[in-house]
């Protein structure tokens, strides 16, 4: 009897397992592979066609010079950190200049300085045209003050690429273990508020308290001795002086002068996308960026594009034409 019911037991789970294996069988044949499913994309909303550059939250980490920082110097060398194998363009009122990162996301680029201060626009692509922009502030002033001025990090010269990139490399990593920032800073803003010795001033929705001492120079747009009595609400003004340890929005200034951000503030834009038309009137052309399908750039160029083709993916750097409503003119282009 125990016999016959072991028996049956074990006809009972072959016969089961039998079964399991040919549903299985069949319901995997009639299940289409993976690769072949479609999810459905979601449908991207429709923005309006006013230009716009993509931000994320990539990092680009600003080796040196320090922003708001102070040099002596006619050029400066911008060092940092981006997402490896990136173009870096880099935007100063003077010039436009292009890079890449190397493989271990390192850059470095040797710039000119326009006198005062220099708004400097950076901008990094990588290689899925992720684009990530931040804004570097460098007063470039040789008077003389009671403070010494910040020393870029090396010579503008030209040195042994392996140096370079062994200095920014030194540097992240003393910046990243211990972070070191110049108390002497070149800060721009608009005055809200004055009083007989204090003046609050505002950019960029950061403001900024001012401290004077009988040794501040007041200094008015054409670089004439004035006094704080001159200065108005409303007026911009670049201070150049030394910032509080523990709070950097507090400055007891050096120097103050008198001037007008627009001067300084260009409204650079990096785009990166493919020509979609070229004029043949005209040395313009059309290029609608890669991560903004709804909005095109017309670019006016120096010259022809002879080497250009409807198609092409460039990267252009531009600001708004002052003369032609929509219109743009190109200060770099690359094509890629």
């Amino acid at each position: 009897m125990i016999k016959e019911l072991f028996l049956a037991i074990i006809l009972g789970a072959l016969l089961g397992f039998g079964l399991t294996g040919g549903y299985y069988s069949i319901t995997k044949k009639n299940t289409p592979p993976v690769s072949s499913i479609i999810t459905p994309s979601p449908t991207s909303p429709t923005t309006s066609p006013t230009p716009s550059i993509a931000q994320t939250t990539q990092e680009i980490i600003i080796a040196e010079p320090e922003n708001n920082s102070i040099v002596s110097s006619p050029k400066t060398i911008i060092t940092g950190s981006a997402t490896p194998d990136s173009y870096i363009i880099i935007n100063t009122p003077i010039k436009t200049y292009d890079s890449k990162s190397d493989t271990e996301g390192n850059f470095s680029v040797s710039v000119d300085l326009a006198p005062d201060i220099n708004q400097i626009h950076i901008t990094v692509i990588d290689s899925n045209d992720t684009q990530t922009d931040t804004l570097l502030y460098i007063t470039y002033s040789t008077a003389k003050f009671s403070f010494k001025f910040v020393k870029p990090c090396f010579a503008a010269t030209e040195v042994n690429p392996e140096t370079i990139k062994q200095q920014v490399m030194d540097r992240l990593e003393a910046i990243k273990n211990k972070p070191e920032k110049s108390l002497k800073k070149g800060l721009i803003g608009t005055i809200t508020s004055i009083t007989d010795n204090t003046i609050v001033m505002e950019l960029d929705n950061t403001k900024y308290t001012i401290s004077t001492t009988e040794d501040t120079t007041f200094l008015n747009t054409k670089r004439n001795k004035t006094t704080i009595d001159k200065f108005k609400v409303g007026q911009d003004i670049l201070v150049l002086g030394n910032i509080d340890k523990d709070n950097s929005a507090l400055c007891t200034a050096v120097r103050i002068i008198q001037t007008d951000i627009k001067s300084i503030k260009r409204l650079h834009q990096v785009v990166v996308g493919k020509i979609v038309d070229i004029s043949k009137s005209s040395p313009i052309i059309v290029v609608i960026p890669t991560n903004n399908k709804n909005t095109q750039f017309q670019i006016k160029l120096e010259s022809e594009p002879k080497d250009l083709k409807v198609g092409q993916k460039v990267i252009v750097s531009i600001i708004p034409d002052p003369k032609v409503a929509k219109t743009y003119t190109a200060l770099k282009l690359l094509s890629l």
